[in-house]
């Protein structure tokens, strides 16, 4: 049976006072509405709804893009969830809420970085064409080489390469969940292009030479670009991954002619 009715509010929590953002009216049934209203109010979705700014609902993808930026530019010991919070117009509880705690939240920071690095162009595959392994793997270079140089001198450029020089624990998950597929792949077309005459030693010191021939337009631009002209940027991707692609070809067929002699 009803028996009277309460208005209670729920108050920010944060500087500046304890300015009411929402009212709740909670129905008075019998004796137990006092337990009801203090489980309402201790509930997480409550002090979360409490906490969120009114014109602005924080989402997990912005609290990621600003943890790019911030991570980036301060690394994982360094950034804090205070930096994070204010460039996303978001709180701790939402950082709480969707990634538990800092650790976690790098981990799937570095994860969205490295989807993000390039132009959204999917990975060339063998299986795309797998009578054609010399087009694929050029078609590989190209793609590997747009996206590298597409990040460069961005938030998630430095990410990367920050956790490249100082890595963290979460570095061993983004190898096995994102890099490992992508290097795999690589070496399925290079294997395919020997003809399967290359031993696994090899085989991984060729995919080694690859990354590497592009990644130093990355990770060595700051130092390319001191040096006397011409300098490379973005928009040479196609001649730079076409070059790549023709001396790795050609250092293939001339190894697997070794091989067979």
């Amino acid at each position: 049976m009803l028996v009277g009715v309460r208005s209670f509010a729920v108050f920010r929590g944060l500087s500046g006072g304890g300015r009411a953002i929402q009212s709740v009216r909670v129905l008075r049934m019998g004796r137990g509405w006092r337990t009801l209203v203090k489980r309402l109010f201790e509930a997480d979705v409550w002090i979360r709804i409490a906490r969120q700014p009114r014109q602005h609902m924080s989402t997990r993808e912005d609290i990621l893009n600003a943890a790019v930026c911030v991570f980036a530019e301060h690394g994982f010991r360094a950034g804090t969830i205070r930096d994070i919070c204010e460039r996303a117009e978001a709180n701790v509880a939402a950082v709480n809420y969707h990634f538990h705690d800092k650790a976690s939240l790098y981990a799937q920071v570095l994860q969205h970085a490295y989807r993000n690095a390039g132009d959204a162009a999917p990975m060339p595959s063998l299986d795309d064409a797998p009578d054609q392994p010399e087009a694929q793997l050029a078609a590989w270079i190209t793609w590997y080489v747009r996206r590298l140089l597409h990040s460069s001198g961005t938030a998630v450029g430095r990410l990367i390469s920050r956790e490249m020089s100082e890595p963290t624990a979460a570095l061993d998950d983004l190898a096995r969940g994102a890099v490992q597929p992508v290097f795999l792949e690589l070496g399925r077309i290079v294997d395919a292009v020997s003809g399967g005459a290359l031993d696994p030693r090899a085989l991984k010191l060729k995919c080694i030479g690859i990354v590497g021939q592009c990644l130093v337009f990355h990770t060595g631009r700051a130092m390319l670009e001191r040096l006397d002209p011409p300098h490379f940027g973005e928009e040479d991707a196609d001649e730079i991954a076409s070059r790549i692609a023709r001396d790795t070809i050609a250092s293939i067929n001339a190894s697997t002619m070794d091989a067979g002699a």
